[in-house]
This record gives structure tokens, sequence and C-alpha cells, in this order.
């Protein structure tokens, strides 16, 4: 059996926001619906409700998923049924009131649902879904032959859709790109602060000790090189001291601390320099010193 995909910590977040937000305007939307159908407003409340029960079902299921598996809301499927839903919502706006009335069906749910969108598609793909539900809107007015006088309201609620699904979009990118900005500030801090306490100190002891000036400047070199690794970014092996170490070995002069309880990316590195250059381990507190065999 496959295993879900891993959901991003800040996407889980959003697409949770998104299935309390859309609870919440279910309620409102049915609570509206109960005060125009008491007050005559809504003109067929069959039609009506048996939308808003769909739509309550779906929005129901919807929260399910974000709880307990956020993947599922990131399917194709399940935002084609999400843009489905305001679609119906949009078109039966038209058909469940036959005059005026103060809040469409659904109320807000159908810039909930362009907003999911937008959050897991990026800001074209909101702007698109946006400006869709605003033409259908229209559309649907004029085949209704209700558009007359409506023509800025119609407007106004296809720019707002579409304006909704861009902004959403891109803020939702740019959360997550911050996100990922300070997992890998702390990826290098963590890394940085390991090479500080023996990579860069054994580099920096052979610049003070050695009496080759032509190895003293090779370590400079490295200690250079390897500092602006650490501010460049993380590694996209996922494992930064087996990466770095083959940097090290021109220096010709490496000491190796073997820990008692080796992480598993020491422990990798670790098994490296053993294997390449047995002479230079030391085991425990000892220091050990090798030079590479001149050719």
């Amino acid at each position: 059996m496959n295993e879900a995909p891993a959901v991003e910590p800040r996407l889980r977040e959003l697409l949770g926001g998104a299935a309390a937000l859309r609870l919440l305007v279910v309620v409102w939307a049915v609570a509206v619906a109960v005060v125009d159908a008491r007050s005559g407003v809504l003109d067929h409340r069959s039609a009506a409700f048996a939308l808003l029960s769909a739509l309550a079902a779906w929005t129901g299921t919807f929260g399910m998923w974000a709880m307990t598996a956020p993947a599922r809301l990131l399917r194709p499927a399940t935002l084609a049924v999400d843009l489905a839903l305001a679609a119906g919502l949009v078109i039966g706006d038209w058909l469940v009131y036959d005059g005026s009335h103060p809040q469409s069906l659904g109320s807000a749910w159908p810039a909930t649902a362009v907003v999911v969108v937008a959050v897991v598609g990026g800001w074209r793909v909101g702007l698109t879904a946006g400006a869709g539900l605003g033409a259908l809107n229209a559309t649907v007015a004029l085949l209704a032959d209700r558009a007359g006088g409506r023509g800025l309201s119609l407007g106004g609620t296809l720019v707002l859709l579409a304006t909704t699904g861009a902004v959403a979009g891109w803020v939702s990118a740019r959360l997550r790109a911050a996100e990922s900005e300070v997992a890998a500030a702390r990826e290098r801090e963590r890394f940085a602060r390991s090479l500080h306490d023996g990579v860069l100190q054994t580099l920096a002891v052979v610049q003070r000790r050695s009496d080759d000036p032509s190895l003293v400047e090779l370590a400079r070199d490295q200690e250079w090189d390897l500092r602006r690794f650490i501010g460049s970014g993380p590694s996209t092996s996922g494992d930064l001291v087996t990466e770095l170490l083959p940097a090290l070995v021109p220096v010709g002069v490496v000491w190796v601390r073997s820990p008692r309880r080796p992480s598993a990316g020491t422990g990798t590195a670790w098994r490296w320099w053993s294997s390449r250059f047995p002479m230079s381990v030391a085991s425990g507190s000892r220091r050990s010193w090798a030079r590479p065999p001149r050719r």
C-alpha cells in the first residue's frame, strides 16, 4: 500500500483554516436560508435546502480530511468537487430566488472554494477559478433575463472572486517560501555549530601550526569555502557532513573525533572517512594526524 504524500506544515495549516472558515459560512448560509424561507423571500425551498444539505455534507467531509488526511485535499478530484459545488451555488442562487434577496445562496462559500484552489494550485489557478465563477454568475444572470441594472454588481463580483483567488494563492506561496527559508536558516545554524567545534577549528590549527606555506594557504582557502557553503544554503543531499568531507581531502591534515554515539549523518561521514583514510582516524578523545602519501 502506497503511503499518502506528506503535506507541508504551513499548507496543512492553511487548509485547516479554510475548513474552519467554510464551516462558519455554512452555518451562516443555513441561517439566512431559514430566515428567507420564513419571510417568504425564498421561492423554491426544497431545491435550496437540497443544495445546502449537499454543501454541509461536503464541508464536513472536507473538515474531517483537513484534520486526518490532508493529502486528500490536494487531489484534483477534491478540488473539482469544490469548484462544482461552488458553481452549483452560483447557478442555484438565480433559480431558488425569483426576486431580489439580501444575500446569495450559500453566502461566501464559493469564495472559500476559490481560496482552497488558490492555496493548493497557486495564484494563477486561483485567479482563473475566481474569474470563471464570476463569469458564470454573470452568464446565468443574462440567461435568466435578470441582469438588467445589475451590471456593476455582476462585474464587482467577478473582480472580487478573481482578486480573492490571486491574493490567496500569492500569500500562500509567500508563507510557504518563508517557512522553507526559516527551516534552511535553522539547518545552516545547526550545521555551523557542529563545524565550529570540529572541522573549522581543525583548519584554524593547521594554519597556525603548519610550517608549509602552501598547506597554510590551502587550509585558509578551504575554511573560506566552507564558511561560504554554510551561508549559501542547505544541502540537497540531506547529509551535510558527508557532502563536505570531500572538500577537506586536499588539505592533507584532518582531525576526526569519533563520537561515542554517532547520529545517522555523523555515522555515514565516519564510515566514509574511515574507509578512505584509515590512518587519520582517532578513537575517543585522542587525536591523530595523517598526510596523504606523495605521488
